[in-house]
């Protein structure tokens, strides 16, 4: 998942999707987060888990199916906290 990080390259940063919010008649409007305050390359930025976490849709999808999957992505390893519990 290379293109999951707490502090986006610049490159990574130019495909930032913009954030939106409903307004009271329902409409969509450009907004902010709170958590996304300042420079986002910053490795002195605190990673919040509300809002410090970026990637791709493909990143994500490979973390999910390795949810899923117990923990398990295929030769690449595991990650013993993912595993189910009964």
């Amino acid at each position: 998942m290379a293109d999951t990080t707490f502090w986006p390259r610049e490159e990574q940063l130019q495909r930032l999707a913009a954030s939106y919010a409903r307004d009271t008649d329902g409409r969509l409007n450009p907004t902010t987060i709170y958590f996304l305050r300042g420079a986002l390359d910053d490795p002195r930025r605190t990673p919040f888990p509300a809002g410090g976490l970026f990637f791709t849709a493909p990143d994500y999808a490979r973390f999910m199916q390795m949810l899923l999957r117990g923990g398990e992505w295929g030769a690449a390893g595991s990650c013993p906290g993912a595993r189910r519990r009964t």
